[in-house]
């Protein structure tokens, strides 16, 4: 199945990618920025092409837990895949051998490829006692491969499974309007709340932050992902900001505050604790669901109930014990956030 029309505007002897903010403009033999796309003279037609996908760079089934996704079938297990490119430059990326990993352009991408076909099949093999429930696009920046993405969502769709994308957001209206029909969850990376952060790696806050706001108010079940990096966007107050921009949305949307480890050319220490533990509670004072990612302290992964305040949702290592019946807390019935099996 082809893209949608008008995701590439040809101009001038130049072909410009639309299906992120950067808008690569490209002259014959050129590769975009995020090393997927070449434009390429084909039956003397300027085109856009994607890059041959010989391999699945990453596939693995994971527990949803590990998107993070806390809110969406808990417990249950997703079919993730993920292949090379991304449209930012974060110095601190902690997936670079995918992310930043810029192929060598090879071949015109076959769509017919085997990989559309068989996904679905690989799901219903898999899925023996009915817990794994769809493919998580992930790993690097799905927008960037969204020629091989779309195709697969659609019949993942078809056949009754649901379409994660985990995204740093930086999705044009266009490209993120082909996808809305085929996507059930989001978990979008806010990597600061600053525009000038944002800049310095290569991406826009304003960009991020409609692609969030199109999801939600189009339905998709939507969690927040901000990893908390030392010296780069750990202010509290710009974390306040945050966190009030995610209350004016919905105080019910669940955030995530991960901890942050070295990696590719960052060498600051990992995020301090109490760093971590400041923003749960200033999120936490406004918010219903907030967490903290690579930690050892469960707590900070338990869902409580916005009503009652007990723990309804204990995480152990990914085991994960639910007392959530039909969206309700089985203590005070008060609703829930979220789709729980």
């Amino acid at each position: 199945m082809s893209l949608p029309p008008n995701i590439y505007l040809k101009e001038n002897g130049f072909i410009s990618c639309l299906i992120c903010s950067r808008r690569c403009r490209l002259k014959d033999g050129e590769v975009g920025f995020c090393g997927n796309k070449m434009a390429k003279t084909v039956s003397n037609e300027l085109q856009i092409v994607f890059r041959e996908v010989s391999k699945i760079e990453a596939f693995n089934i994971d527990p949803i837990e590990k998107k993070p996704l806390y809110h969406f079938y808990p417990g249950h297990s997703v079919l993730s895949l993920g292949l090379t490119g991304c449209n930012m430059e974060c110095f601190y990326c902690q997936n670079f051998k995918l992310s930043h990993d810029r192929l060598k352009f090879r071949y015109l991408y076959n769509e017919n490829n085997h990989y559309t076909r068989n996904i679905v099949n690989m799901l219903d093999s898999y899925n023996k006692n009915n817990q794994i429930i769809g493919v998580a696009f992930t790993y690097s920046e799905p927008s960037t491969w969204l020629e091989f993405m779309y195709p697969i969502a659609t019949k993942v769709k078809e056949a009754g499974y649901n379409n994660i994308v985990v995204s740093n957001g930086m999705m044009s209206q266009k490209a993120l309007d082909s996808l809305l029909p085929f996507i059930d969850v989001a978990n979008i990376d806010v990597k600061s709340f600053q525009e000038k952060t944002y800049h310095s790696l290569g991406g826009k806050l304003k960009t991020v932050l409609t692609t969030i706001k199109r999801l939600y108010q189009t339905g998709v079940h939507i969690e927040l992902t901000y990893l908390v990096v030392p010296e780069l966007n750990d202010d509290l107050d710009e974390i306040r900001n945050f966190v009030d921009w995610v209350q004016d949305s919905d105080v019910n949307i669940p955030i995530h505050f991960t901890r942050y480890f070295p990696s590719f050319k960052a060498y600051n220490s990992p995020t301090p604790l109490k760093t971590l533990i400041k923003s749960y509670d200033i999120a936490k004072d406004k918010l219903n669901h907030v967490y903290i990612g690579n930690i050892l302290n469960h707590d900070y992964q338990t869902t409580y109930c916005p009503n009652c305040k007990s723990p309804i949702i204990k995480r152990n290592n990914l085991q994960v014990e639910n007392q959530i019946i039909k969206n309700r807390c089985a203590n005070c019935r008060e609703y829930l956030y979220g789709i729980f099996r």
